[in-house]
């Protein structure tokens, strides 16, 4: 107690007050001189980003969770990737012109029947 006398009361860790009266610390010195100079609310916002910014302790708590589905990245994803290389190998057969497409299903059509035909 004697201390504290002595020395005052602790500062507000908010407000920065000391027995209701401001504390002019160094820190909050340098501060007022920076917003003197300051023209514009753009030269704050610039001034306040580099702030927080400089100090991780002002920065939010970040948690990052990852998960994998070990069924689906074994069993479904080779699957998918197949259709996918496939998909994109025949895509252009959907710009063929009507003749080429006519062509292409009257050839698929008599492959078929031939298989069928020839099939034990």
């Amino acid at each position: 107690q004697r201390a504290m006398a002595a020395n005052g009361p602790p500062p507000d860790k908010v407000t920065g007050e000391v027995g209701g009266v401001l504390e002019q610390t160094a820190w909050r010195k340098r501060w007022e001189r920076t917003l003197d100079k300051m023209q514009t609310p753009a030269d704050a916002r610039a001034l306040i980003s580099q702030a927080v910014d400089a100090n991780d302790e002002f920065m939010p708590a970040r948690l990052t969770v990852e998960l994998h589905d070990l069924i689906w990245d074994s069993l479904y994803a080779p699957i998918a990737a197949g259709v996918a290389f496939a998909a994109e190998r025949l895509n252009y057969l959907q710009f063929l012109t009507i003749r080429s497409y006519l062509s292409l299903v009257f050839t698929a059509l008599v492959l078929l029947l031939l298989v069928l035909a020839i099939w034990p």
